[in-house]
């Protein structure tokens, strides 16, 4: 209908724009900074770029929309645009180093501009078969954004050929027997790059409790539990989170681990933040 053939185009300009907006203005910033130097910096700068991005945008759904809108969109927006922004820059990293061609670059912009466009038609339908399958759309692109972030890891020691400093068997030392905010705060995220699973019940749960509230007056009830339920998991993640990381990761030394989990802290920051103002606007809208 023309109806559908419209909004597929909005879709497919809305991909366009907001791709663009987000790669573009980084890689000309980073490109030739010392410091994007390994695959891994690709995943990493454009990923976290693309999870501010959607934060942002959500606000914007929320203030516009209202609240209803943007904590359907607050499970499923940040990070697809986390994800397929990070793609990108695994393949602009790879370009970078000599890896791969400029037209690898090309084609990850165009595959994710239209795999975008396919996630904006779905998740502006009502209706829960088109949120479960948008939601679906940024598992599976995530799952992909972490794969190529692993094997980028991979890469990189393969590249450096280097002795890494290894911690796996080693004592934990005494300075990183603390908290740690970056695995309170970034919860799942950190898990999946620090290779500590633990953190992916804090994404299944509150997806989980979407789906109860969004089925029946029964599901609703259950609602709570599954919150409740995230208490212990933050816990135990804020209180051995630096210990998985230093025996699940690898790092050349402890300077590298210090500063790796101090920019995964801000970054929980800013995002705590960001959320605690969502729930302002929430209980303000009531």
């Amino acid at each position: 209908s023309v109806g559908t053939s419209l909004s597929l185009v909005m879709a497919g300009e809305v991909g366009v724009i907001e791709e663009l907006i987000k790669f573009l203005p980084l890689a000309f910033f980073i490109y030739n900074r010392w410091y994007f130097n390994e695959l891994t910096d690709g995943p990493i700068y454009f990923g976290i770029c693309g999870l501010g991005f959607g934060w942002l945008e959500n606000v914007s759904y929320t203030l516009t929309y209202g609240v209803e809108a943007g904590t359907v969109r607050l499970f499923v927006i940040p990070f697809f645009h986390a994800a397929t922004s990070g793609i990108i820059g695994y393949y602009l990293a790879r370009y970078k180093l000599g890896l791969s061609p400029v037209k690898s670059v090309v084609q990850a912009v165009l595959g994710i501009i239209l795999v975008h466009a396919a996630y904006d038609y779905l998740i502006g339908l009502s209706g829960i078969v088109q949120f479960v399958t948008a939601f679906i759309i940024t598992f599976l692109t995530s799952i992909i954004f972490f794969r190529l972030y692993r094997s980028a890891g991979i890469k990189d020691v393969n590249l450096e050929q280097v002795e890494t400093f290894s911690t796996k068997n080693g004592p934990l030392p005494d300075l990183l027997k603390r908290w740690s905010w970056a695995a309170f705060l970034m919860n799942w995220l950190w898990s999946i790059a620090h290779n500590s699973w633990l953190g992916l019940i804090t994404l299944i749960l509150p997806v989980l409790a979407f789906l109860l509230y969004s089925s029946n007056s029964l599901g609703r009830e259950l609602v709570p539990f599954c919150f409740i339920a995230l208490l212990p998991v933050l816990i135990v993640l804020g209180l051995e989170g630096n210990a998985m990381a230093w025996r699940n990761r690898q790092f050349s030394n402890l300077e590298e681990f210090l500063l790796t989990e101090k920019i995964w802290t801000r970054w929980g920051i800013g995002l705590a933040f960001v959320g605690a103002v969502l729930l302002s606007l929430a209980w303000l809208g009531r």
